[in-house]
């Protein structure tokens, strides 16, 4: 089966894009998958909090496939990409229609969003995770939030891939050695 891989890749400026350019070569080993194949047996959605995703927001959301959310918390990536009226639709989306004043007024002080803990008790997930097959998460913290704003959905925890670089070792053999008195060549 062929697996459609979206996300941003190097040289977009982001950890996902270093992330998934990683998981790209480890995937590639294992089978066919492709970047941006629109005809793939299941497609792999990666998601974060910047505006780098908003296309792949969109197209999770018109054809369905597994989402890895990178951030746990897409509320910065709404306020950061949509209008007011859209944010606040979407708010209310996630929260109820009697929170829409709750809205506007982060709406206003979104300036202050990245410091305010209280853009952080809403993750504005609902949408995206109804929507997807399943949801990867890569620690119990962010599996948490997802199983507390939809209960049943289908959560996967996958730890955060490390790809070392090729010399790694050596190098990393070579800055031990300083500090011991015998090292193996």
């Amino acid at each position: 089966m062929k697996v459609g891989f979206f996300s941003p890749l190097p040289p977009a400026r982001t950890g996902v894009a270093d992330y998934s350019a990683a998981l790209l070569r480890a995937l590639l080993a294992l089978g066919e998958v492709k970047v941006d194949a629109t005809d793939s047996g299941v497609r792999l959605y990666h998601l974060g909090n910047n505006h780098l995703h908003r296309e792949i927001y969109a197209r999770a959301l018109a054809t369905p496939g597994v989402i890895v959310l990178h951030d746990a918390v897409l509320h910065h990536f709404f306020l950061g990409t949509l209008s007011e009226s859209d944010y606040i639709a979407e708010f209310t989306y996630n929260y109820g229609g009697w929170n829409e004043d709750l809205a506007r007024g982060l709406w206003q002080r979104r300036a202050r969003s990245a410091a305010d803990p209280a853009y952080f008790r809403y993750p504005m997930i609902k949408r995206i995770v109804e929507r997807s097959l399943a949801v990867i998460v890569h620690n119990p913290g962010a599996a948490s939030i997802v199983e507390k704003h939809l209960p049943g959905a289908i959560i996967h925890e996958i730890p955060h891939l490390l790809e070392p670089p090729p010399s790694w070792n050596a190098a990393a053999r070579r800055r031990l050695c300083r500090f011991q008195l015998s090292c193996p060549r």
